[in-house]
């Protein structure tokens, strides 16, 4: 049975806590907090049924949170708000939360790890992200399909991780440093699955903000292609806007895709297939001198530029040999008239 009054739970310095069930009580505030190289592994977390409550996790301070599993008994927990803090070299690993319609808050500070985790938050009433750098996150996946909002903030290393809200009702999310204008905070190898537009309304559901190169590698599941989201490029510089867009490659798959291969971003001028959509034109910042069909134009010039080089080449050539040709025939005729004026003498 699930405890009637809060469960407070504090892990100090070198403690461990291994091998457990915990039921979190039903009423009031539940906390587990361990810190000070402290490890909680291998226990088992139980939200109780119809709770009304809260339950926090914190990591901090060198702690190590691995290998648990978060899991409610009742799949219909609108009323609990899950808090969970990693901070200060803080490290969180091989867990799984199960917590089907939970109000996430999770927040990820000062060189916290997040490795090996997965999350459910599928039905969530709101899903909320925040990672500051310097935060590492390696494959974290999190599935808030279906939930009414989903808002994250990527600012540190994001590897191999992936974010689904398709069904959402909203969906926000920014890759990259958009306080300090750092270009080593981005997400690569991110995953997205997003919900469709609104057509009704003419709304997306979904934005993406891009800061400096935050949004280097990313995988776009969508239905309609990029027209699916709002996308905004923040303090890219107008030379890397106009050739890079400031990413890598972006895979935008849509349901229009052909045998499943995605139509890919690769440069602020080259998107092919037929899910890019507007993208170079959402990607483009207003400021910077840009033509989103230059790259045609660009091999159209170079076509150009050799035919007039080659040109110029033959007119030079034959206007040379016509100088030489007449040359040629004035020192010939200087020479004939010479040879003359010494017979007649």
């Amino acid at each position: 049975q699930s405890p009637t009054s809060s469960l407070l739970a504090q892990l100090q310095m070198q403690s461990k806590w291994r091998n457990n069930f915990i039921y979190f009580s039903k009423y009031g505030s539940n906390l587990v907090s361990s810190l000070g190289n402290s490890l909680i592994a291998n226990n088992q977390f139980f939200i109780a049924q119809q709770a009304n409550n809260s339950v926090k996790l914190e990591c901090f301070d060198d702690c190590q949170f691995a290998s648990n599993s978060i899991t409610t008994l009742d799949d219909d927990n609108t009323a609990i708000l899950f808090e969970m803090k990693c901070s200060e070299d803080g490290e969180i690993q091989h867990t799984l939360i199960t917590g089907n319609h939970l109000t996430y808050s999770l927040a990820f500070s000062k060189q916290c790890r997040i490795r090996n985790t997965s999350i459910s938050a599928i039905h969530s009433d709101s899903v909320s992200i925040i990672a500051d750098s310097p935060t590492a996150i390696d494959e974290l996946d999190v599935n808030a399909e279906s939930a009414n909002r989903v808002s994250v903030e990527l600012n540190g290393q994001i590897f191999n991780s992936s974010i689904k809200a398709a069904y959402s009702n909203a969906f926000e999310i920014s890759c990259g440093d958009k306080a300090n204008k750092l270009d080593t905070t981005k997400c690569s190898n991110l995953s997205l699955s997003v919900p469709s537009k609104d057509w009704q309304l003419n709304e997306t559901r979904t934005k993406l903000s891009c800061y400096q190169y935050g949004c280097e590698y990313l995988r776009l599941y969508t239905t309609n292609g990029a027209s699916d989201m709002n996308i905004s490029a923040i303090n890219c510089d107008c030379d890397a806007d106009i050739t890079s867009a400031c990413v890598r490659q972006w895979d935008i798959y849509c349901d229009a895709s052909m045998d499943g291969k995605p139509s890919v971003l690769r440069s602020a001028t080259n998107c092919s297939g037929v899910c890019c959509g507007n993208v170079l034109q959402q990607l483009h910042i207003a400021e910077c001198q840009w033509n989103p069909n230059s790259s045609k134009h660009d091999s159209n010039a170079v076509y150009i530029g050799v035919a007039c080089g080659v040109i110029l080449l033959c007119v030079a050539g034959l206007i040379g040999g016509i100088c030489w040709r007449r040359k040629k025939i004035e020192e010939e005729n200087d020479a004939y008239l010479a040879q003359h004026r010494h017979i007649d003498k």
